[in-house]
């Protein structure tokens, strides 16, 4: 079983580093490629479009025909998107990699946590799901970083190409890491799926932080590099500053993993996206380097807890409401993945407008409704014992 957590970990780790490494390289593909940008938040848009259509119709078949066989396909799908992403020299092929990488990911995010949560004990739940979050933070702690200096040294395919070798590693590890389990799980139809968990507010809580989290990663990973672009830092420190944000998300995504179900609240999530809101304020009043990394830094910890906590959530709330929790956790994936490709758009498209403080702005608002949404949803939800069924 152990061996198997690792190479779903390990895997989830490797997806994270492939999303990341492009945030740094924004500012040179867009000058390489000559884009806007509207076009530059599209690269990091277009992986959010596949997660938008693939994750609920990838959990409603890892509940149906199981979760194993759809994790390793996509695992072999991530390292040949990665392969695409560095031998990509135009817009659309760039663009065309990223959507399939994002199928990939969308398809490894539901699948893969539907494999570990069947395959661990009830009791340890939520601590597992938790530590995917961990992991991930990990792995955009590597991600920036990795890709910034690694291309400045070795070209700008160079990390796409290590990032590929490693998915097709850990994928064939996984294929020999063992079965787990399979829980039995309903059926149903994705719009039955849809409206069974549509008036069940832990699934509704949690799929509100994914997209205020999925907002805030699209907004900051446009706009932060292409201002410090403007500055003039360098793709390698831009790696070095989100890498160091990553480190603080680490840090706070362990200790909301150790809490388990008791930071598993939907008053905690509203208090989190609170704190998100207000960690952009140093953007609004200033686009320098220090307002910017600022920023990148204090909204780790609140990220941190959002993401940590939000899949113990949805899936609390898929047992409530007796759904499969591969599909609970694919339309969460669709909440981020709807985030992620609206976020860049929009935001690159209010910044070529009417600035960047503007686009900041506009989610610092959204944020703040998110968060007394949530605050306001608590008084009136019962939480499950998550211990309780399989």
């Amino acid at each position: 079983m152990r061996r198997l957590l690792f190479s779903i970990y390990a895997l989830i780790l490797v997806d994270e580093v492939l999303l990341l490494a492009l945030v740094p390289l924004a500012p040179t593909y867009r000058d390489e490629l000559g884009l806007s940008k509207t076009e530059t938040g599209a690269l990091l848009g277009a992986s959010g479009f596949a997660t938008v259509f693939i994750s609920i119709p990838a959990g409603i078949l890892a509940d149906r025909i199981g979760a194993r066989r759809l994790t390793i396909a996509a695992g072999f799908l991530l390292a040949l998107a990665g392969l695409v992403q560095g031998l990509a020299d135009e817009f659309w092929l760039l663009i065309a990699a990223r959507i399939a990488f994002g199928a990939a990911s969308a398809t490894i995010w539901t699948a893969g946590s539907a494999w570990l949560s069947d395959s661990v004990p009830a009791r340890r739940r939520s601590a597992a799901l938790g530590a995917i979050m961990a992991v991930a933070g990990i792995g955009t702690m590597i991600g920036p970083v990795f890709a910034g200096f690694l291309a400045e040294h070795a070209g700008l395919g160079a990390p796409f190409y290590a990032a590929a070798a490693a998915a097709a590693a850990v994928t064939v590890g996984l294929v020999f890491s063992g079965p787990g389990r399979s829980a039995a799980h309903g059926h149903q139809p994705i719009l039955e799926t849809v409206r069974a968990v549509r008036g069940e507010r832990l699934v509704l809580g949690a799929l509100a932080v994914m997209v205020v989290c999925g907002l805030s990663d699209g907004v900051v990973a446009l706009l932060a590099p292409l201002q410090l672009d403007h500055n003039g830092i360098s793709p390698g420190a831009i790696g070095a500053v989100f890498s160091i944000g990553a480190a603080v998300y680490l840090v706070g995504s362990v200790a909301v993993t150790r809490l388990g179900d008791r930071a598993a609240r939907l008053g905690i999530a509203g208090a989190g996206a609170l704190a998100l809101a207000l960690s952009f304020l140093p953007v609004l009043v200033s686009s320098s380097t220090a307002a910017i990394v600022t920023v990148v830094l204090l909204r780790a910890p609140s990220v941190a807890l959002l993401y940590t906590i939000c899949f113990p959530l949805g899936a609390n709330g898929a047992h409530r409401a007796g759904v499969g929790r591969g599909a609970a956790i694919g339309l969460l994936n669709v909440g981020w993945g709807s985030a992620s490709l609206v976020a860049p758009l929009a935001a690159g498209a209010v910044a070529q407008v009417s600035g960047e403080r503007i686009a900041y702005a506009a989610f610092v608002a959204l944020a703040l409704a998110a968060g007394a949404w949530l605050v306001a949803l608590r008084a009136r939800t019962a939480v499950p014992d998550p211990h309780v069924g399989g």
